[in-house]
């Protein structure tokens, strides 16, 4: 499967993904995130963070603030621009750093709701998500937030890091409070795709905690540009950390 033959040509055929994360004491991985996403060849990045962290960074193009709590996290009120931001965009990441406010989590899973574009969660974002069934929205979680979110939708059975990848695909596949959702254990990517899952080698180096998001970036880009989940998930294993 040759990457190219899928890869736009122009620009401004390259779609545009707005990444929506961090807090006053941690930005890092969404501004990685940032970086990631022009790598990876998209048309336009936006990245929306708090606007407690304008006055740390210097006005750049593509790099968007919303209105924050008292202690430095998306307040409420910046649902309006937030919501402005997803319908500008083609697909959306949310790569954490979102704190567990309470006023956060709540704004975090309204915007989930109002959306039906291509959605990728990762990391703590994943830790607030109270719907993890919906349509477009993309889980790059770890084993261990696979068990965390089995106890809390009640599955009769845990994923375990003993798991083989094809019993915890298996035990993907059987819940049905789950959606898509990718996954690593022993060397391979697993993941559920709508109704079917895959398990195949993990051939993109590390999959440690900047492979996820590289990952998400990726499978956000190939999904927009394939319009094909199979694929999207097969080059995106391919490509891992090295974008």
């Amino acid at each position: 499967m040759d990457a190219n033959w899928y890869r736009p040509e122009r620009r401004d055929q390259a779609g545009k993904i707005a990444i929506i994360g961090g807090n006053s004491h941690e930005f890092s991985r969404t501004q990685a995130a940032f970086s990631a996403a022009l790598t990876m060849g998209f048309g336009e990045v936006r990245v929306i963070l708090p606007k407690k962290l304008q006055k740390h960074i210097p006005p750049l193009e593509g790099v968007c603030f919303a209105a924050a709590t008292a202690t430095g996290s998306f307040a409420h009120e910046a649902l309006p621009e937030l919501s402005e931001h997803i319908r500008w965009a083609d697909c959306i990441y949310f790569p954490g750093e979102l704190s567990k406010n309470a006023e956060t989590t709540v704004l975090f899973n309204t915007l989930l709701s109002q959306s039906s574009k291509p959605t990728a969660l990762s990391h703590d974002s994943i830790d607030l998500v109270t719907d993890t069934s919906t349509e477009s929205v993309h889980l790059v979680a770890t084993v261990g937030q696979l068990q965390k979110l089995g106890t809390k939708h009640r599955a009769t059975s845990a994923a375990t890091f003993s798991m083989s990848p094809t019993q915890l695909a298996e035990w993907m596949h059987a819940q049905a409070w789950l959606g898509d959702c990718t996954t690593y254990i022993h060397g391979k990517l697993v993941a559920k795709l709508d109704d079917k899952v895959v398990s195949e080698p993990h051939t993109g180096g590390v999959a440690d905690d900047v492979w996820r998001m590289n990952y998400a970036v990726n499978y956000l880009a190939w999904q927009l540009w394939t319009g094909d989940k199979l694929v999207a998930y097969e080059l995106s294993r391919r490509s891992g950390v090295d974008i």
